[in-house]
């Protein structure tokens, strides 16, 4: 850990005054009013900075053990072990068709693996309590998730209620991602762009615990790309983790902490 944060948190700006952020103190949100904090170390008020409180270790975000997964007799995953703790950015390459995608989805708990184990923020994929954390994980896919007829305000709008959120911050999400003028056009009458961006400000509104991101930079202009850069942030600063999926080494290497390969349907380092 760098500064009571985990490494993740600390290589990419921990938890700071970030525009996604609303401008938030930091800190604020993190701990209760019973403690404060000295020198980046945590103590109870009152208590010498020479007493810092020793906080229970997070469990992993994500931690799957041989996990496997077929399709209509064909094998996608095979034995895949995979730890991914708060704080971390993980990204995964490899060639198409070797189940990267599988692989988010496992971890956004929409499919259930044919063997192994997969526990996603503490609850395993497949029973009651998975489907309870579905709202704190945030998936961007190939595809945007956006109605046509709808327009980008009543997407979020709509997103937040899924979420349980208020509407409040649907204006600052959209201006977040270059979209505060286009509020009021439908999903039909944007560029695929606008629709990708419009897709990213979903992320920016719900504020996911665990980020999920299959080839996020695709349809993006360059000065896009900086919003993907910015959520990716915004997400372990708050002690989040992301997962990263990308036919790009480079790229994946820029955002993330560390890089994983699969090959043969297994993970291994790369």
């Amino acid at each position: 850990q760098v500064g009571g944060l985990p490494v993740g948190a600390a290589r990419h700006g921990g938890i700071g005054r970030d525009r996604l952020e609303g401008g938030e103190e930091p800190g604020r949100g993190v701990f209760d009013d019973a403690h404060e904090i000295h020198d980046g170390g945590l103590y109870r008020h009152g208590a010498s900075p020479a007493t810092p409180v020793t906080l229970p270790p997070m469990p992993p975000t994500i931690a799957f053990e041989g996990v496997g997964v077929a399709r209509s007799g064909t094998t996608i995953l095979r034995h895949v072990d995979l730890t991914v703790e708060p704080g971390e950015v993980v990204g995964i390459t490899g060639p198409n068709g070797t189940g990267k995608t599988t692989l988010l989805r496992v971890a956004a708990t929409l499919l259930l693996p044919a063997a192994g184990s997969a526990t996603v923020l503490g609850e395993p994929v497949g029973t009651p309590g998975a489907r309870r954390v579905r709202p704190r994980i945030g998936l961007v896919g190939h595809q945007p998730a956006l109605a046509e007829h709808l327009t980008l305000a009543e997407q979020l709008r709509f997103h937040a209620d899924l979420a349980g959120l208020p509407h409040d911050g649907i204006g600052r999400a959209l201006a977040a991602v270059g979209l505060a003028e286009a509020a009021d056009r439908r999903t039909s009458q944007v560029s695929a762009g606008m629709a990708r961006r419009a897709d990213l400000a979903r992320i920016v509104l719900t504020r996911p615990e665990l980020l999920l991101l299959d080839e996020p930079d695709a349809g993006l202009d360059a000065e896009a790309t900086g919003v993907v850069d910015a959520l990716t942030r915004a997400t372990v600063g708050r002690g989040g983790s992301v997962l990263v999926v990308s036919h790009d080494p480079r790229r994946v290497d820029q955002l993330c902490d560390r890089m994983v390969r699969i090959v043969g349907g297994t993970v291994e380092a790369a």
